[in-house]
């Protein structure tokens, strides 16, 4: 459905990316995942726009420092 990416200057294991999905939905009823490495956002069950017409969260992505750094996305996704 989505990419999202974020870049860190660090070398080695520091500048690996681990994304996370930030939602207050219960896991069982959020139709979204994301891949925790690459930051691809895919759809893991069906939409049903009568129940649902959008979906917004937050992604937040974290270097793999001693000390990491987080950063926040808004994703904001409309059913039609």
């Amino acid at each position: 459905i989505i990419h999202v990416h974020a870049y860190d200057e660090d070398e080695g294991l520091n500048a690996l990316i681990n994304y996370t999905i930030m939602t207050d939905n219960p896991s069982s009823s959020f139709p979204f995942r994301i891949n925790v490495t690459t930051g691809i956002i895919e759809l893991i069950q069906l939409l049903d726009y009568e129940y649902e017409m959008n979906y917004r969260f937050s992604v937040r992505a974290c270097d793999n420092g001693p000390d990491a750094v987080c950063v926040y996305s808004q994703v904001e996704i409309d059913i039609l």
